[in-house]
Protein backbone atom coordinates (compact mmCIF):
# COMPACT_ATOMS: atom_id res chain seq x y z
CA UNK A 1 0.00 0.00 0.00
CA UNK A 2 1.48 3.52 -1.03
CA UNK A 3 1.06 4.69 2.57
CA UNK A 4 3.28 2.45 4.12
CA UNK A 5 6.12 3.29 1.37
CA UNK A 6 5.40 6.78 1.95
CA UNK A 7 6.17 6.14 5.48
CA UNK A 8 9.86 4.47 5.09
CA UNK A 9 10.43 7.39 2.05
CA UNK A 10 10.21 9.98 4.44
CA UNK A 11 12.35 8.29 6.69
CA UNK A 12 14.94 7.64 3.39
CA UNK A 13 14.62 11.50 1.39
CA UNK A 14 14.29 14.77 2.38
CA UNK A 15 11.19 15.28 -0.11
CA UNK A 16 8.93 12.89 -1.29
CA UNK A 17 5.71 14.40 -3.28
CA UNK A 18 2.42 13.23 -3.87
CA UNK A 19 1.35 14.32 -7.61
CA UNK A 20 -1.41 16.78 -7.52
CA UNK A 21 -1.72 16.43 -2.93
CA UNK A 22 1.57 18.12 -2.17
CA UNK A 23 4.72 16.91 -0.53
CA UNK A 24 6.28 15.76 3.03
CA UNK A 25 9.02 17.15 3.83
CA UNK A 26 11.55 15.89 6.48
CA UNK A 27 13.11 18.79 8.45
CA UNK A 28 16.46 18.25 10.46
CA UNK A 29 16.94 19.92 13.79
CA UNK A 30 20.92 21.66 13.92
CA UNK A 31 21.18 21.57 17.12
CA UNK A 32 19.53 17.85 18.33
CA UNK A 33 21.55 15.51 16.02
CA UNK A 34 19.52 12.49 14.12
CA UNK A 35 16.07 14.38 15.20
CA UNK A 36 13.98 15.60 12.38
CA UNK A 37 10.30 16.44 12.05
CA UNK A 38 8.05 16.12 8.97
CA UNK A 39 5.64 18.49 7.52
CA UNK A 40 3.08 18.44 4.88
CA UNK A 41 3.42 21.58 1.95
CA UNK A 42 0.32 21.54 -0.15
CA UNK A 43 2.05 23.95 -2.58
CA UNK A 44 5.20 20.95 -3.95
CA UNK A 45 2.19 19.46 -6.14
CA UNK A 46 4.10 18.99 -9.45
CA UNK A 47 4.79 15.24 -10.27
CA UNK A 48 9.09 14.79 -9.99
CA UNK A 49 8.31 11.21 -10.85
CA UNK A 50 10.20 10.47 -7.48
CA UNK A 51 7.27 8.61 -5.67
CA UNK A 52 7.07 6.29 -8.50
CA UNK A 53 10.52 5.26 -8.94
CA UNK A 54 10.49 4.56 -5.14
CA UNK A 55 7.34 2.45 -5.41
CA UNK A 56 8.48 0.27 -9.19
CA UNK A 57 11.47 -0.43 -6.76
CA UNK A 58 9.88 -1.20 -3.50
CA UNK A 59 7.44 -3.49 -4.87
CA UNK A 60 10.13 -4.72 -8.35
CA UNK A 61 7.45 -3.17 -10.75
CA UNK A 62 7.93 -1.17 -13.88
CA UNK A 63 7.33 2.26 -13.72
CA UNK A 64 3.84 2.42 -15.71
CA UNK A 65 2.12 -0.04 -13.49
CA UNK A 66 3.85 2.24 -10.41
CA UNK A 67 2.48 5.35 -11.72
CA UNK A 68 -0.67 4.02 -11.96
CA UNK A 69 -0.68 2.70 -8.33
CA UNK A 70 0.18 6.13 -7.44
CA UNK A 71 -2.68 7.75 -9.39
CA UNK A 72 -5.23 4.92 -7.37
CA UNK A 73 -3.83 6.35 -4.16
CA UNK A 74 -4.47 9.83 -4.90
CA UNK A 75 -7.60 9.40 -6.57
Amino acid sequence: MIINHLRKFVEDNLRVVIPDVGAFLRKSKADVPFEASVIFSPFLRSNDGVLEGLVAEEEHIDRESAAEKVRKFVQ
